[in-house]
């Protein structure tokens, strides 16, 4: 305490100046907070926003031309910055505690019983061999399956959350899916050797 006291005094402030200058100095950081960092977090969040906006919409567009066979993309958008959020990696990815919510509160939990064999159905016609396909058929068998009433709970909640995207939902989705046709597949197999 006697060497910041000594450090002061050196600076030539007394300890009669040292409340007006704490509050001084108080007040210039909270009009410098005010006026220069908080503006500039604010435009940075507002950055953010519009990038992944803009990334989701590359993606839509990709989707769509690759699944046209028009295009082969250099650098695909396959994994979703949003992802990394509602994912873990663990060798394949699977939902994290933020994807099990995303798929309880959007409802896809509640509807996937009643839809799986339809799913199921539409997958086991596009010949998916690795998990890797199981994955990217889930997403697609969902897309194709996107106008079925029951996926009407999911596009209401997307609604009422615009940043959790029907996209975003079917990605995460497709994790889950991946795992259970591929157990689809298995009790298939062992059926058919019976």
């Amino acid at each position: 305490m006697d060497s910041v006291i000594s450090l002061l005094q050196y600076l030539g402030i007394t300890p009669n100046q040292i409340v007006p200058l704490v509050l001084v100095a108080s007040v210039v950081t909270v009009i410098y907070w005010k006026v220069f960092i908080k503006p500039v977090q604010q435009e940075l969040s507002d950055v953010k926003d519009e990038l992944t906006d803009l990334h989701n919409a590359a993606k839509e567009i990709q989707m769509h031309l690759e699944k046209d066979n028009k295009f082969s993309p250099q650098h695909s958008l396959e994994q979703k910055p949003l992802f990394k959020l509602y994912g873990v990696h663990s060798s394949p990815m699977k939902p994290s505690e933020n994807g099990d919510r995303l798929l309880t509160g959007s409802g896809f939990y509640e509807i996937y019983p009643s839809i799986k064999d339809k799913l199921f159905e539409r997958m086991d016609k596009m010949n998916l061999r690795t998990a890797y396909d199981y994955e990217a058929g889930a997403s697609d068998a969902l897309l194709s399956l996107s106008n079925d009433p029951a996926m009407d709970i999911l596009k209401n909640y997307v609604v009422n959350n615009p940043d959790e995207s029907l996209e975003l939902i079917f990605g995460v989705a497709s994790w889950v899916m991946r795992d259970d046709y591929a157990k689809y597949l298995e009790g298939k197999s062992a059926r058919k050797t019976q």
